[in-house]
């Protein structure tokens, strides 16, 4: 489980009127080790087991009538849990997803820069996002992306001050917060049609 955003890690929950965030720890978890983690995390009289038959998470308490919501975007902590993006669940005395439960984290990462101003991809609203590559985490070492813009003008030079590249999870478009480890970006124009420059 990757922290991106400010809730991939976490379930939003309403028991009555009052909603909180349950925070799952960021690890690698599977069938055995999620059930007593999210246990802890849930507290109280919660009980969480992995349904074999169903593939996915069923979470019960007999003290308490609550309801999972579905947040903007859908996050891993909700896939780990079989359920997607839909809406708040039905409040009741037990929550099981329809979907299969995900342990197998993000796989991939979007390079993404929203300064650079072509009519390459763009998602549907939010403009703001330009794809630049999909990079495969599993890739050898010394492998590349070769980005060219299939579309109209581009900034660059002088007219680009700056530009910001973001690596965002392609499943939920949220950024990647590397908990503090930092990486490296090498970038490098290979040829501009319209103007003689090069550089790096």
């Amino acid at each position: 489980m990757r922290a991106t955003g400010n809730h991939n890690n976490q379930i939003a929950i309403r028991e009555g009127s009052a909603v909180r965030y349950v925070k799952i720890p960021v690890e690698d978890y599977n069938a055995q080790s999620l059930p007593g983690v999210l246990k802890t995390a849930l507290g109280g009289d919660y009980d969480v087991v992995y349904d074999k038959a169903q593939r996915n998470i069923r979470i019960s308490n007999p003290n308490v009538t609550f309801s999972i919501l579905g947040l903007a975007g859908g996050t891993t902590a909700s896939s780990i849990l079989g359920k997607g993006r839909e809406n708040e669940s039905t409040p009741a005395n037990s929550f099981q997803g329809n979907g299969i439960s995900n342990f197998s984290g993000t796989s991939s990462l979007l390079l993404v820069c929203n300064k650079l101003l072509t009519q390459d991809v763009i998602f549907v609203n939010n403009q703001s996002v330009r794809c630049v590559a999909l990079i495969d985490l599993n890739s050898p070492n010394g492998a590349y992306c070769h980005w060219r813009n299939p579309g109209g003008w581009l900034d660059m030079g002088a007219n680009l001050s700056y530009a910001t590249f973001r690596f965002l999870d392609p499943g939920t478009l949220q950024e990647i917060d590397f908990r503090g480890m930092g990486f490296t970006l090498q970038l490098g124009v290979m040829s501009d049609d319209d103007d003689a420059v090069m550089f790096t």
